[in-house]
């Protein structure tokens, strides 16, 4: 589902099988014990790791991996499709709407203006203070940290991917 590196070590999201890390590119892994199942998406900052599931919402772990809780609170589904982060956000894309978390995933607020509330957002990048989410019905950007939205086009489309190629992008 998720693959992700960060420092030194190799994360890795499996649908139904858990989130391992390897310290040696691969070579071998450890599991962390995640008391759910059916993973759709991860987000790390620093000792932070985030993961969202299609049923039980999002997982957190503050030490790295050592221990787990489930950070729901605010959400108004359970379904979380994608996770980001910034150096002061975490943000969740659920089948109902995006949401925004300013305390480390504890509580969870739906964001600001010209983002349809209702909108399965399918996924999310961060690059800088722009964050570009792919939904059903298109691409949305928000230039401020979710504050306010606009629309970017693709009409009909189901949007599954967005990805920073270099530095260059289009704004």
């Amino acid at each position: 589902v998720a693959l992700e590196f960060k420092g030194d070590s190799l994360y890795a999201l499996c649908f139904s099988g858990g989130l391992f890390v390897s310290a040696n590119l691969g070579l071998n892994w450890n599991e962390f014990y995640i008391p759910t199942q059916d993973f759709t998406s991860m987000a790390i900052r620093g000792n932070n790791i985030f993961v969202g599931t299609g049923q039980t919402g999002i997982w957190a772990s503050t030490n790295s991996g050592s221990s787990w809780s489930q950070m729901n609170s605010g959400l108004t589904n359970l379904f979380v499709k994608a996770i980001a982060v910034d150096d002061s956000n975490v943000y969740a894309g659920t089948i109902e709407g995006l949401f925004i978390s300013s305390d480390n995933g504890w509580n969870w607020s739906l964001t600001g203006p010209g983002i349809s509330q209702t909108i399965s957002v399918e996924t999310i990048e961060v690059i800088d203070s722009y964050i570009y989410v792919g939904a059903i019905y298109g691409i949305y950007l928000s230039t401020n940290r979710g504050a306010n939205w606009s629309y970017k086009g693709f009409g009909n489309e189901i949007v599954k991917s967005i990805e920073e190629i270099g530095r260059a992008s289009c704004r």
